[in-house]
């Protein structure tokens, strides 16, 4: 993968993680179900907001599963830019 396309995959998460609270509104939701799951994050709790201390702990620990694997993305972004064509560091990172 390219420093542009892995550093589109951190953006990418990013912006689903910030659109959550818009999308659940709407009845959507883009948080992986394995996460879910394995975080113990029922829909409704996405979808309405967490209605105890345990679920609201449960949405912070799947949003922050998320947030790292974004980060991981922009990681490897960061240290494929050597290989980058001169000049286009600045395009692949605007933030």
């Amino acid at each position: 993968p390219s420093p542009r396309k892995t550093g589109a995959c951190s953006g990418g998460i990013t912006t689903l993680l910030r659109g959550t609270k818009h999308h659940a509104s709407r009845g959507s939701l883009y948080i992986p179900l394995d996460l879910q799951r394995e975080f113990k994050v029922a829909p409704d709790d996405l979808l309405r907001g967490p209605q105890s201390q345990d679920a609201m702990q449960a949405l912070a620990d799947v949003f922050y599963e998320v947030s790292a694997h974004a980060h991981v993305h922009l990681e490897h972004a960061r240290h494929m830019l050597p290989q980058a064509p001169p000049g286009s560091a600045a395009a692949m990172l605007q933030g």
